[in-house]
């Protein structure tokens, strides 16, 4: 994907086209606004319909900067001409491209995050790191294939981080994967006979299983509430100690 804009025309709104290059043929018109950090985010956008992704996921494409001008009418107006000109692929009748509608509703309202939204790393700790202008530059901070959107305000890590879309001077915590799955495999276990008396407190399932060779997710299904297992080597297990006779 790579943006050509072929109009000398200088303006806040402008109309755009993305043509496939398997084709060498127009299968997109839109319509978008200049923002500060980002002047063509919308023309490069990729929340498009499912027409526009079956048509990307065959082929690259271009994105042309057809015209721009400060007036939103005749910029909605030259979407309406173009879309007609080339026709709708839902239409049936030949029609090259993937818009739904007709044109001239525009996506004023419309931010690419990717462009302009800023995002704050954080340490696993939950210390704050370091303050990106948008996410597309954290994601070349972490190497990311694809954008960091996904890991924002989310509870995991990304490449060792926690990313927010706020800054304070801290936040929760996260464990990484290995950290987490060492918490659940180290919680303490109760060991009972068959008829509900305790035999021994253990540290972990992981350690029930290096002494007796009894299988630890097993054992912690049934801790976890499972209704298959009802014994596990010849024993009840329970997170919780148990009120016995």
């Amino acid at each position: 994907m790579k943006l050509i804009k072929k109009t000398n025309k200088v303006g806040k709104f402008y109309l755009y086209s993305h043509t496939r290059i398997d084709k060498n043929e127009i299968f997109y018109i839109g319509i978008g606004v200049k923002y500060k950090n980002a002047e063509y985010g919308r023309a490069k956008a990729k929340s498009r319909n499912k027409i526009w992704y079956r048509i990307v996921n065959k082929t690259d494409y271009i994105i042309e900067i057809i015209d721009e001008s400060d007036d939103y009418e005749y910029v909605k107006q030259k979407e309406i001409e173009l879309i007609k000109q080339y026709g709708k692929i839902i239409n049936g009748d030949g029609g090259t491209l993937a818009n739904m509608a007709d044109g001239g509703q525009g996506h004023l309202g419309y931010v690419d995050y990717n462009y302009t939204k800023k995002a704050y790393l954080y340490y696993s700790t939950g210390e704050f790191y370091k303050e990106f202008n948008s996410y597309n530059e954290c994601s070349r901070e972490l190497g990311l294939k694809t954008s960091v959107f996904q890991y924002v305000d989310k509870n995991h890590l990304a490449k060792g981080y926690i990313v927010k879309s706020f800054k304070v001077g801290k936040v929760e915590p996260i464990l990484d994967i290995k950290e987490k799955l060492k918490k659940r495999l180290s919680k303490q276990v109760y060991q009972y006979d068959t008829n509900y008396n305790l035999i021994k407190e253990w540290p972990s399932s992981s350690e029930v299983a290096r002494v007796l060779g009894i299988h630890g997710g097993h054992i912690r299904e049934m801790c976890n509430g499972s209704k298959i297992r009802k014994k596990v080597g010849g024993y009840i297990w329970s997170y919780k100690q148990l009120l016995t006779n």
